[in-house]
């Protein structure tokens, strides 16, 4: 099935202006995943992309999703932060166990990366190099890390552990991912202690690597800016995607979420 994204509106949105994409690419199966929800007063958006062969990371997204969301439903009414912390671990247990169909460990992954939005006030959570951006004042900043080989040898180069030429051998292996949901014990993850307050007219991207990887971030700065509405800014990046057309296109997925300034009866 090439969608596995859900969209629930529970009852018209006033606050916020929210728009969603998922494509396939040019690969054989749909390993992204993705889900979104929001009232006046509250939205919580989750984006994963999966890892570990066809069938593996198609599951181990949607495992991700399902037990993020029920831990949401069991404690999401508190503020973001702390039940964000526990979710996110317990759902790397979960994807963790998850068996092949002879019972051997199916060895999958799976990026993720959710905002908890409560009035104006986000929390945020993510692990491996799916993105978190926030879109303010014709600006566009990445807020999460990406949990990848070069983000180690960064380190390891500013504390002087490797020389420079000892980096650009090792920054072959730069892509390669060294934290995400389903390793067993999260190595590195990004969590908000305290919430980030939005203005009005701020904006959320929440996305998949396929996105970024394929549209430069002026590109999706420009179309958010110059739209009427977060629904035409996402046609206008899906546009951009095919315009690119990536001979290995990969699955793309992404979350516009744009706080509105207006409140609801």
């Amino acid at each position: 099935m090439e969608n596995s994204f859900s969209f629930v509106d529970l009852r018209k949105s006033n606050r916020y202006d929210i728009a969603f994409r998922m494509g396939i690419g040019r690969r054989d199966s749909q390993q992204d995943a993705g889900f979104v929800a929001a009232c006046d007063n509250e939205t919580l958006a989750v984006v994963c992309d999966g890892m570990g062969g066809l069938t593996g990371g198609e599951r181990a997204s949607k495992a991700a999703i399902e037990k993020f969301l029920s831990e949401y439903e069991r404690e999401g009414r508190l503020d973001g932060g702390e039940w964000m912390e526990e979710a996110i671990e317990l759902t790397d247990d979960l994807v963790y166990s998850l068996k092949a169909p002879d019972g051997t460990p199916l060895g999958a992954g799976t990026t993720l990366a959710a905002v908890h939005i409560i009035a104006d006030r986000m929390y945020w959570v993510s692990a491996g190099d799916s993105r978190i951006y926030v879109l303010r004042a014709g600006q566009m900043v990445q807020i999460t890390t990406d949990h990848n080989y070069f983000f180690q040898l960064n380190e390891m180069l500013r504390n002087g552990e490797i020389d420079r030429e000892q980096y650009r051998i090792e920054a072959q292996e730069g892509e390669a991912l060294i934290s995400y949901v389903g390793m067993g014990g999260l190595q590195w993850k990004d969590i908000s202690r305290a919430p980030f307050v939005l203005r009005p007219k701020d904006t959320i991207l929440i996305c998949s690597d396929g996105l970024y990887r394929s549209v430069p971030a002026q590109l999706i700065l420009a179309s958010v800016c110059a739209a009427e509405n977060m629904e035409n800014a996402a046609s206008c990046i899906e546009q951009a995607i095919q315009e690119a057309a990536k001979p290995e296109q990969d699955n793309y997925t992404y979350i516009l979420i744009q706080l509105n300034g207006r409140t609801g009866k």
